[in-house]
């Protein structure tokens, strides 16, 4: 019997996928948790490109230094993947895995530039035991790209280079298609929870889903 499961939280950048990770770990770990476990279940957090690898490193701080080539992005988030991925097996044995960003955001992020989604999927090796892992469940947290850049405006950081409009665009209508390939490919469960409404529906919504994709003998 499974004890504990490994989610993934998606979407383009502005969504809410970090806030509505975090709605999630309050709801399992409160008095009148009903989702899967209990209040006192383990969870582990984390977040992609790690930080954890030395792929993870590079990644990040060619993207904050705007000098990375599509090819050297995908291959470095793949190999973190890779390597994150033995991390997440282990953490498994004992807590819930939660992580902000993961295969489907390589997917839809470099969908449409020198490799195609075949290739990016062959890259991840998902049946080899060097490979990345499949989540149990992905969350999709889908609103307008307009939306999306609105929010991103009102942050006090730094944008990011990959945070534009036409980009968010392309990378909305990316997730979609990437979202049916995988189900084809592999058979995942990937739900979309619509994030352009308020944050508590949108929290209810996602933890309904959670409910939905996980029987209760979950402890």
């Amino acid at each position: 019997m499974k004890k504990h499961v490994f989610i993934s939280f998606e979407g383009m950048d502005g969504c809410g996928k970090d806030s509505m990770l975090f709605a999630l770990t309050q709801a399992i770990r409160s008095e009148n948790n009903t989702i899967i476990g209990d209040k006192y279940s383990r969870i582990w957090i984390t977040r992609e490109p790690t930080r954890l690898t030395e792929p993870g490193k590079k990644i990040a701080r060619l993207i904050r230094e705007r000098d990375v080539t599509e090819t050297e992005a995908s291959d470095l988030f793949i190999a973190d993947r890779k390597a994150h991925s033995r991390i997440i097996e282990q953490q498994l044995d004992h807590s819930h895995v939660l992580v902000s960003r993961y295969d489907l955001s390589t997917l839809s992020y470099q969908l449409g530039g020198e490799k195609t989604f075949e290739d990016l999927y062959a890259q991840h090796e998902y049946l080899s035991s060097n490979g990345a892992l499949i989540p149990d469940l992905t969350l999709v947290f889908d609103l307008p790209a307009t939306v999306a850049m609105k929010r991103l405006e009102g942050r006090s950081e730094i944008v990011e280079c990959f945070e534009n409009l036409e980009f968010q665009k392309k990378v909305r209508n990316n997730l979609t298609y990437c979202v049916d390939r995988l189900r084809a490919k592999d058979g995942r469960t990937i739900v979309f929870v619509n994030a352009n409404q308020a944050i508590e529906k949108v929290t209810e919504e996602m933890i309904q889903a959670v409910r939905t994709c996980f029987p209760q003998e979950i402890v």
